[in-house]
């Protein structure tokens, strides 16, 4: 599973999102939510679109994260 801590740097930044099926996302990484928060969901963290739709993404789903 991804260490979502390793990539807390890029908070408030615009990131490329990688998930496990190849499929991508880019946006500005707006927030974090743990597992407990998120119940009965798993940890996810959520990015805003230019044009303000927001996506939320599970960790468990997410290969890679890097800067956009």
């Amino acid at each position: 599973m991804l260490n979502i801590k390793k990539y807390s740097y890029l908070l408030d930044k615009n990131i490329r999102i990688i998930c496990n099926n190849r499929q991508t996302f880019i946006g500005k990484w707006i927030d974090w939510t743990s597992a407990q928060d998120n119940e009965p969901d798993p940890e996810s963290i959520t990015i805003e679109k230019p044009w303000g739709a927001q996506i939320e993404i599970f960790v468990r789903d997410i290969s890679d994260i890097i800067s956009a």
